[in-house]
C-alpha cells in the first residue's frame, strides 16, 4: 500500500508540490528554501507501518553550530509538526484488491492537497512574511543553553523552582504569572553570571560568516523556482487583537451568555496555542488561535468534548484562516456559525432546549 502511495508521490503529487515551490531531497523529503530559511516536508509509514505520516519542519541551518553539509539538514529542525489523519490507513489495506487501494490513496492525496492550501501554504507564508534571523539567534542560544547545562551537570534554575513548587503538594491551579515571571528572573540572572547572551550571540554571528559558503551552494540547488505561491497578506496575529478588532466573537460571547472561565481547573489541559476560557449555564468554551493564524473551539457538555475545526483528521487539525485581513472577517463569521451549529446541537443532545 506504502509502495502504491509512493508511486503515486512521484507521478502526481510531487509535480503538484514543485508547482508550489518544492524541490525533491531525498528519499520521500522535499524541501522549500527561500533565502536562509527552510522547510522540509516528509512523508514515511511509521515504525509500524499501519498509517501513512506526514510532517512538516522548519530550520535556520546557517545559525546553527553544527551545520557543515547539505546531509545535516534533518538534524537542524526547530520547529516540527505531524499533519498526518487518522484515516490514512496503510496495514489495513495491504490485501486489498488494486482497485480500492488505488481509491484509499487517491484520498489520501486529495486531503495532503487540501491540507497544502488551506494550511501549509499559509504557514510558510506567515514565516516568511514575518522571518527575523534575530529570533532564531535566539533558538540557537537556548538550544547552546541546554548544551551548557548538561556539560557542567547542571539544571535551569526555573526547573528546580518549578520542582520545589510542586514538591510542597501544590496544584497546577496555584501556578501564577507572578511564578512565571520568577522562573524567568531565575533563568535570566545565572545566564547573565555564567552564560551571556551577547557574548553568545557574537559567536553565533560568526558561525553564521562560516556557514555561508556551505548554505551559497544548498540555496542554489534547492532555492525554490516559484516564489508567487507566497501570500504577502499573511502575517501573525494574536487572540488579544482578534478579539479587540472583531466584535463578532464578542457578539457571539453575548448572544450564548459566555463568560470568562477564571474556575478552570489547568491541570492535564494540553494547550495547541493561545487560548481563552469562558463558560455559561450549559457548556464550557475554549477560543483557540492556533499558530497565530488558525482560529478554532473546544466546546464541553456534561464532560463530554467536541472540537469545532475547518480540519479534523484526528492526528491534525487546523481551524478557520484569521491572519489576512482581507478574508479575516469573513472566515471568522464562517467560524462562528459552524460553532453555533454545535452548540445548538450538543444543546439538544444534552436536553438544554434554550440556548441563548
Amino acid at each position: 500500500m506504502y509502495n502504491l502511495f509512493k508511486k503515486r508521490l512521484k507521478k502526481d503529487l510531487q509535480v503538484y508540490l514543485e508547482e508550489k515551490g518544492f524541490r525533491h531531497y531525498k528519499n520521500e523529503t522535499y524541501i522549500y528554501v527561500h533565502n536562509e530559511l527552510i522547510f522540509l516536508l516528509s512523508f514515511n509509514k511509521g515504525s509500524h507501518g499501519t498509517n501513512l505520516n506526514m510532517s512538516l519542519s522548519e530550520a535556520v541551518p546557517i545559525v546553527q553550530e553544527f551545520f557543515s553539509s547539505e546531509t545535516d539538514l534533518e538534524h537542524c529542525s526547530i520547529e516540527g509538526s505531524d499533519l498526518s489523519n487518522s484515516k490514512w490507513e496503510l496495514e489495513r489495506y495491504n490485501k486489498s484488491d488494486l482497485e480500492t487501494k488505488t481509491k484509499k490513496i487517491n484520498e489520501y492525496v486529495a486531503d495532503i492537497k487540501y491540507i497544502y492550501t488551506n494550511y501549509i501554504s499559509h504557514y510558510i507564508s506567515k514565516k516568511i512574511n514575518s522571518f527575523d534571523i534575530e529570533e532564531y539567534i535566539e533558538h540557537e542560544y537556548d538550544r547552546l543553553f541546554d548544551d551548557y547545562l548538561d556539560e557542567i551537570g547542571e539544571e535551569d534554575p526555573a526547573w528546580t523552582y518549578q520542582v520545589e513548587f510542586f514538591s510542597s503538594g501544590k496544584r497546577q491551579e496555584e501556578w501564577t504569572k507572578e511564578d512565571d515571571e520568577q522562573c524567568e528572573k531565575l533563568t535570566k540572572a545565572f545566564q547573565n553570571k555564567h552564560f551571556p547572551y551577547q557574548k553568545i550571540k557574537n559567536k553565533i554571528l560568526k558561525t553564521i560568516d562560516k556557514n555561508r559558503s556551505i548554505y551559497k551552494e544548498l540555496i542554489y540547488k534547492y532555492s525554490a523556482k516559484n516564489t508567487e505561491n507566497i501570500d504577502k497578506e499573511v502575517v501573525p496575529v494574536s487572540l488579544k487583537e482578534l478579539m479587540n478588532k472583531n466584535t463578532s466573537i464578542r457578539k457571539f460571547l453575548n448572544k450564548f451568555n459566555f463568560i470568562v472561565d477564571t474556575e478552570i481547573d489547568l491541570l492535564g489541559i494540553q494547550n495547541y496555542g493561545e487560548t481563552k476560557y469562558y463558560k455559561n449555564n450549559n457548556c464550557n468554551l475554549r477560543i483557540i488561535l492556533k499558530n497565530e493564524l488558525f482560529l478554532e473551539f473546544i466546546i464541553y457538555y456534561n464532560g463530554e468534548s467536541k472540537r469545532v475545526n475547518l480540519y479534523d483528521g484526528g492526528y491534525f487539525w487546523f481551524g478557520w484562516l484569521v491572519g489576512k485581513e482581507s478574508t479575516r472577517e469573513h472566515n471568522i463569521n464562517e467560524a462562528l456559525n459552524k460553532l453555533e451549529s454545535e452548540i445548538v446541537k450538543q444543546s439538544v443532545k444534552n436536553h438544554n432546549p434554550n440556548t441563548h
